[in-house]
């Protein structure tokens, strides 16, 4: 999971694209992104993903792909769809049980976003704070510090659900932007 960390910031750094969170696990992670080109994005994931499947093949004297898919991708409205995908990849791990609060996974964004990582800066604060059109970074960290004690108390007690669109849609907006996008990209029938 750190490699697979490491290999991002070096991938970030190669491809301009900003970073807004992330959580990655043994078995899948979750990226949200955002870059003016789809190309940046696609140039970022072919090698974090590439670079990560070579190290792991190495240490384990074997060859393939890392993870059997390949990344599905979910376009996500900024404003308040960008805040709930937000919290939707901090609570990962809490909704499966795993730990009470996502500053407790080690590899995930939660703590950058907060400002309790001062040495790491995978993540552009900048700009979720721009995106999500919500003043300055420390009205951010209050806004963000209350809904996550909200959402580990909806967790306690067993009811903050997965919410599949967030990995199985094309996207999550509002029906109006949505629209939009069908003007922008050719669709088959």
């Amino acid at each position: 999971q750190r490699n697979y960390v490491g290999r991002l910031g070096e991938g970030l750094s190669r491809h301009a694209v900003s970073l807004l969170n992330y959580a990655v696990t043994s078995n899948h992670c979750h990226l949200l992104v955002w870059s003016e080109r789809a190309r940046e994005i696609s140039g970022l994931m072919q090698y974090v993903s590439g670079a990560t499947a070579q190290d792991y093949n190495r240490r384990k004297r074997r060859h393939g792909s890392y993870w059997g898919d390949r990344y599905h991708v979910t376009l996500v409205q900024s404003g308040r769809h960008l805040g709930r995908c937000l919290f939707y990849i901090d609570m990962n791990m809490v909704r499966a049980g795993v730990i009470d609060h996502p500053g407790e996974w080690e590899t995930c964004g939660c703590r950058e976003l907060m400002g309790e990582c001062p040495e790491s800066n995978l993540i552009d604060v900048a700009m979720v704070v721009r995106l999500l059109e919500c003043g300055d970074v420390a009205h951010f960290r209050r806004w963000r510090g209350r809904t996550i004690r909200e959402l580990c108390e909806l967790c306690a007690r067993d009811e903050h659900k997965r919410e599949p669109w967030w990995t199985e849609a094309v996207a999550v907006a509002d029906r109006h932007w949505v629209a939009s996008l069908s003007d922008r990209y050719p669709t088959s029938h």
